[in-house]
């Protein structure tokens, strides 16, 4: 079983990451993200297990890929 983990929650995570990993992956997904209510609020609906704080206990047990989703706004002067 492969296990992922995903930092970062927003569009981009629910409209792209999780439906691809849901089509490649035969594991858990994992959430980490700031905003914790959002993830808890959204777990059943994308299927998903969300994630408070991660440890190394976390990593090596059940972890094997993660994904760092961030958004970057680019400010022109």
């Amino acid at each position: 079983m492969i296990n992922s983990l995903i930092i970062g929650y927003g569009k981009r995570v629910k409209n792209t990451v999780i439906p691809a990993l849901k089509l490649i992956n035969d594991g858990n997904i994992y959430i980490y993200s700031r905003t914790y209510e959002k993830l808890i609020s959204d777990k059943d609906k994308y299927q998903f297990d969300p994630i408070k704080e991660f440890n190394n206990d976390l990593l090596e047990k059940k972890i094997f890929k993660i994904y760092i989703i961030i958004f970057i706004t680019v400010t022109f002067c």
